[in-house]
């Protein structure tokens, strides 16, 4: 990093942490207006059961696979086991749909060769196709779930090939390197990891990958500011990012309440708070929607982009609910959309279930 751009980040830096520092912890409710758009209250509790055939429950979580302290399998384990009980018969996990146009957008899928694999398992792609497509006209589990594992694969589902390699420890995802590397990082995602077993404890034998990156719903935000602050701009620090004193505040204050991070159930029920929830309001409909840099309204235009995905993402929800006539979704998605995804439930026709209400200690 050139020594010019170094002594901009940490002067940046220092003044982000003594506003920090010199500012009081503030409860979430004494940011929101009084004319806010969101009632905290309504975040509380599930809605009751007559208000919709199909209940939805969101759970906000980190990015496990990200995470630089691993989150050990008891600690996990507590989670998914306490989970289970809603017993969903619809997990949907924030990867991208197989039909998803391949190299469009932030595509992260890793572009396999599956010819190369096809011809190694003596299996042609539309044969994977009829297979996983005679699966779905069956109700038992598949007599040979490795096999059909790689049929997923072949046909670019991923999520549902980890599904059965995972859950039925296929030696295929060993024999080659490729697939092999892949497979052990998205091993640690929260997909994975809470998905999988939740899942498989409810009979769901199919999970639905619901992500959505288009480049209409880019998030550019924070790269035009970090432009902007290497260009010289030191006031690009306020104009981009004027909530991160408070929003650094705020958690600290509510990790204290709900418990240290090393409790991962403690974590998960902070992270699906009507607190967390009002901070995501604040944060995006308060000040990020106002950030206007040089006559652009960058701050709006993101907002604008981040609710386009999130609409996209709960359609391919909807879809799927529609397509498996499921009662109970569990929708396993970074804590970031939580927001607005509760907002899409709660003005869709379906019952929006508190997380918190399954995130109880064993």
């Amino acid at each position: 990093m050139p020594f010019r751009n170094l002594i901009i980040l940490t002067v940046a830096f220092f003044i982000a942490s003594s506003c920090s520092y010199f500012s009081a912890p503030t409860p979430v409710e004494e940011l929101l207006p009084k004319k806010a758009d969101i009632n905290l209250e309504y975040y509380a509790d599930s809605a009751p059961p007559d208000s919709g055939s199909t209940s939805v429950l969101i759970l906000g979580t980190s990015h496990l696979a990200q995470k630089e302290q691993k989150v050990d399998s008891p600690r996990i384990e507590r989670v998914t086991s306490s989970l289970a009980t809603y017993d969903p018969d619809l997990v949907a996990v924030e990867y991208l749909p197989a039909d998803y146009p391949r190299g469009k957008g932030r595509d992260y899928r890793k572009d396999f060769n599956v010819k190369n694999y096809a011809s190694q398992w003596n299996m042609s792609i539309s044969e994977a196709d009829s297979i996983i497509k005679a699966y779905r006209h069956t109700t038992d589990w598949p007599s040979d779930p490795c096999r059909l594992a790689k049929s997923y694969f072949l046909q670019y589902d991923h999520a549902n090939a980890l599904y059965y390699w995972n859950t039925n420890n296929c030696k295929a995802v060993e024999k080659f390197k490729e697939i092999n590397e892949w497979a052990e990082y998205w091993r640690e995602h929260e997909s994975v990891r809470i998905g999988h077993p939740v899942a498989y404890a409810g009979e769901v034998r199919e999970l639905t990958s619901f992500d959505y990156q288009g480049e209409d719903a880019k998030w550019f935000i924070g790269k035009y500011a970090k432009d902007q602050l290497y260009s010289g701009r030191l006031d690009a620090l306020y104009t981009f990012w004027p909530m991160i004193p408070k929003v650094g505040s705020i958690r600290g204050t509510y990790a204290a309440r709900y418990g240290h991070i090393d409790n991962y159930l403690k974590e998960l029920y902070k992270k699906n708070s009507p607190e967390h929830t009002g901070l995501q309001y604040w944060v995006y409909e308060e000040k990020m929607q106002r950030i206007v840099w040089d006559g652009d309204s960058v701050g709006s235009r993101q907002v604008d982009n981040y609710w386009l995905r999130n609409k996209k993402m709960f359609t391919n929800v909807q879809d799927a609910i529609k397509e498996k006539d499921a009662k109970r979704a569990l929708i396993i998605v970074g804590a970031g959309h939580k927001y607005f995804l509760d907002e899409l439930v709660r003005k869709s026709d379906y019952r929006w279930i508190d997380p918190r209400e399954y995130l109880s200690p064993l």
